[in-house]
Parts: C-alpha cells; structure tokens; sequence
C-alpha cells in the first residue's frame, strides 16, 4: 500500500500541536472533505467544527473538472486530473497531462491530446468533486475575520493573523497582484464574489500554497493571469478563466476557460490542517473522524480486493 506520513498541526492562534498521521495516496478529494459548521460567530470570528484538508486529494488532483462550460486549450498539467461526465477531450486542443487521468463516462476519447500516465474509469471522483463542491459552499457562510476588500485597481496586500484568516473580495473593481504575508501556519479562505477580478498574480510572503484556497462565489467571474498559487474553486455557477499563466496548486470547477496554462500539482506530502472545535462539538468531529475513517478503510480493502483478483489463483489463495 503506498503510504505517505505526515504531521497534522492542529491550529490554535497564534501556537500550534501537532499529531501524527497516515494517508494514501488515492482516497477521495479532500480525504471525502467535509466542512462542519455549526453557524455560531465568536467575536467575529466564525466558530468552526472542523476544517480538514487531505494532502491524498491534492496528491491525486491538480485538475477536477465536471462537464458544462469548459473550454481548455494549451493546458500542461504536471499532476493527476480528474473528468466527471466528460466522455471525450473534443473541443480541447494541445493539452498535455503530465499524469494520470480519471474520468467517470463509460468510455473517454483523447482526441489527440497527449496523457503520459494512465487513463481510467473511476467513479469516485464524481464523490470527490460534490465533495468539494460542499467545500466551496460551507466556505461561503464563513463570516470574514477581516473587513471586506473593496476595489482596487494596483493590488492589494492581505495580512494573516497566526491562524484562520476568512477574507471577502466583493469589489466592482479588483485588479493586480494579491500578496498574501504570514507564516507557515496561518490559513487563507477567501471568497471572491466581485464579477470583475482581474487577477495578475499571487505573491506569498512565508505563506504556504497549500493553505490558500480562492472560492469563486454567487455566480461570479475572475479572470486569472500570472504566476498564481493555491486552490481555485468555481462552484455554483461562477466561471473561472486562466490564461498565460503558471499555476502551483490545484483547480476544480465546471465553468473554466484556460488557455496557456501550466498547473502544477503541490506537494505530495504537503501538511493536512484541522481547526481546533470548541469543547462542545467535539462529539460531531468524533463522528466526522469515523466517516473518514472509514471511508479510507473502504477504499483501501476494495484496492487490496483488485489486486488479490489480478493475482493468479494459487497466488491469491496464498
């Protein structure tokens, strides 16, 4: 079983703990993420359950992509993407996926674009994708820990605090390069609803990549240019276009114009962060805790079930 070990830091600005871990590399996006709220604020601050995010789904995805709008062209792709309900590339022209790719149709066409890896039917990505989808929408509710960024037409700089930092981007106008500044454990949520983000690059100052998740909310539309990082996620009828750029992180939507494009997955062993409860809701992430759990118990006994079905009989009976 390929294995990855890791240390989950578990965030209590501005200090944090850490616990040992184990993931494997495959189970679903965001480990079958869900985001637990229980809708109570505390001093401005939204009181979270738990935050979890799987370092396997980020491993396994660098795209994951639902058919509806999607034009992509001159895409290169260093990592696995993902296809649900796309039973052909036609349309695509000139991309490249540096990786495996997975779709969920009966059969896939390639249409002469180039896949180095392995290509294979897999349902559970359909999972994995309405699982981020539940993501970017609990992201959503999320009250700002920080007052909400308007226009601005040279850039903006947002400072982390240590921890969870929730950011609203709602102006009419909103154009630059956003520069993130913090440190390895502050996390960056921020919920883009301004119809005209033009984006033209993503400075990190000792932030990680991997904590930086840019939500495109409320059917709203960002244009994207530049050396870009984190995850972009365009759920719920928002429309995320790409173009001369290269990107360190990962992108989900069923909405997406790229063209001239490089997306290069994060790390494999990148830190999975949860967001410590309040004492009272321990019992819900107990139960949050066993799903995973068992989730990842599942998929690894139904890997071991295909692999001892490949074995010849007196191997397998071995």
């Amino acid at each position: 079983m390929d294995t990855h070990n890791y240390d989950i830091p578990l965030l209590s600005s501005p200090s944090a703990r850490t616990v040992p871990g184990v993931c494997r590399k495959g189970s679903l996006l965001f480990g079958a993420v869900l985001m637990l709220f229980l809708g109570s604020l505390s001093e401005g601050r939204a009181t979270v359950v738990a935050a979890v995010v799987d370092d396997s789904g980020f491993d396994d995805y660098a795209l994951l992509a639902k058919a509806g709008n999607l034009n992509i062209n001159n895409l290169t792709v260093n990592g696995d993407s993902g296809f649900v309900g796309v039973s052909s590339l036609q349309g695509f022209n000139n991309d490249v996926f540096k990786g495996d790719v997975s779709y969920t149709t009966s059969s896939f066409g390639l249409n002469n674009n180039t896949v180095t890896g392995s290509t294979e039917k897999d349902t559970s990505i359909a999972t994995a994708f309405s699982a981020a989808q539940t993501f970017s929408s609990t992201l959503n509710t999320f009250k700002s820990t920080q007052s909400a960024i308007g226009n601005f037409t040279n850039g903006v700089t947002i400072a982390g605090d240590g921890g969870l930092n929730v950011v609203s981007l709602n102006g009419a106008n909103a154009q630059g390069v956003i520069t993130l500044t913090g440190g390895a454990n502050d996390i960056f949520y921020i919920n883009v609803s301004s119809n005209n983000l033009n984006l033209t690059g993503v400075v990190l100052n000792w932030v990680k990549a991997e904590n930086v998740y840019w939500n495109i909310v409320n059917g709203s539309t960002s244009n994207l240019s530049g050396d870009l990082s984190g995850t972009f996620l365009a759920y719920n009828n928002s429309t995320l276009s790409i173009s001369n750029s290269t990107l360190s992180g990962a992108v989900f939507g069923s909405s997406l114009n790229i063209n001239n494009v490089t997306i290069t997955a994060l790390p494999v062993d990148m830190t999975t962060t949860a967001l410590v409860p309040e004492a009272s809701s321990y019992a819900a992430l107990g139960v949050f805790a066993a799903f995973l759990a068992g989730s990842s118990v599942l998929r690894w006994w139904k890997s071991r079930q295909r692999e001892a079905s490949a074995l010849p009989l007196d191997t397998a009976a071995a």
